[in-house]
């Protein structure tokens, strides 16, 4: 990185770049209104000083050094200022296009300083502009690039864990019916087999029972005819017929 900065920060690192951002469609539209600003704010500057024509082209060819392309286009322009033409329809060709017709415009009119202002601030606008767009550019273009290489990260995180979880029911699905099997092999190895003895001995058990049942209800049954039903009387009457018994007794005597 640091060869790099330095090569880009030399003298020929500086004209590669000049035209690299004339020739190259992205670095055209980041650069072409940066440079625009640049040339008219100091053109205009220029002639705001009060300096000559042919002063102001020196000045500006130092200015564009670095620029190879507007270098050739100024030493055109500086060539044509002996042969009568005005200063704008020399410096005319080194502007955009767009800005041309009121450069000549401005200088008829004796507000080229003014009008020459005024497109600088322009041209800064539409830089700044292009700036935002370009980086929103960038930042989409890099989530959009990224944005593949993080879900495949993911997918690589998360697919081993999910084979391994298929693996695994695939397996107790396979040893469920085996277990199954030998579940019901047991269970009918380990239940006890009757024998005849046993079906005799359960036979007998439930006559017996059955006798046994009838003996009992029958004999409860008389049981319950042969007592006698009790009378319980008030106290009242008893003490009645005590005193009728005591009553016959002294008149037995008496007699």
């Amino acid at each position: 990185m640091i060869i790099l900065r330095e090569l880009a920060g030399s003298g020929p690192g500086r004209k590669v770049r000049a035209v690299a951002g004339r020739v190259l469609p992205g670095l055209r539209y980041v650069t072409e209104e940066a440079r625009a600003c640049e040339l008219e704010a100091t053109l205009g500057l220029l002639l705001g000083a009060g300096l000559r024509p042919r002063e102001s082209f020196e000045v500006l060819l130092q200015v564009a050094e670095e620029d190879p392309l507007l270098r050739r286009s100024l030493s055109r322009g500086a060539a044509l200022l002996p042969s009568g033409a005005s200063f704008a329809e020399c410096v005319a060709p080194s502007l955009p296009a767009d800005d041309r017709p009121r450069f000549l415009t401005a200088e008829k009119a004796g507000r080229l300083d003014e009008t020459l202002a005024r497109l600088a601030e322009s041209h800064r606008e539409r830089h700044l502009h292009r700036l935002k767009s370009a980086a929103l550019a960038v930042q989409i273009a890099s989530v959009v690039a990224l944005a593949p290489l993080c879900f495949g990260l993911v997918m690589g995180l998360v697919w081993p864990a999910l084979a391994t979880v298929k693996t695994v029911a695939e397996q107790a699905t396979t040893l469920k019916g085996p277990v199954d099997e030998f579940a019901t092999k047991v269970d009918i190895q380990v239940a006890p087999k009757a024998t005849r003895m046993d079906v005799r001995t359960s036979e007998f058990n439930e006559t017996q029972a059955s006798k046994v049942t009838a003996y009992m209800q029958e004999h409860g049954a008389k049981e319950e005819k042969k007592v006698p039903k009790i009378k319980i009387k008030d106290r009242s009457v008893q003490r009645l017929q005590r005193s009728r018994l005591r009553a016959t007794e002294i008149r037995s005597n008496l007699d």
